[in-house]
């Protein structure tokens, strides 16, 4: 006796969707080393430009919405 084609269908479209899911899960490990490597570099450049900041205007704190310093209070 033969299943009915419908239900073979879903099986099917089942199984290849488990399979995508297990490729996809087999390069997380992958896509985790490239994703920490990306934001390494991206750390990298937050710090060239607030290194770059505090030579030009010295030590503060800037407001990223109105672009604002506002130098650090000195020590007496």
């Amino acid at each position: 006796m033969k299943i009915n084609e419908e239900l073979m269908e879903g099986i099917k479209s089942a199984q290849g969707s488990m399979k995508a899911i297990q490729c996809e899960l087999g390069s997380l490990p992958l896509r985790r080393v490239q994703l920490l490597k990306a934001y390494t570099e991206q750390q990298a450049q937050a710090h060239a430009v607030t290194d770059a900041i505090r030579e030009e205007y010295g030590d503060g704190v800037v407001d990223l919405e109105t672009y604002e310093f506002t130098p650090n209070k000195e020590k007496t």
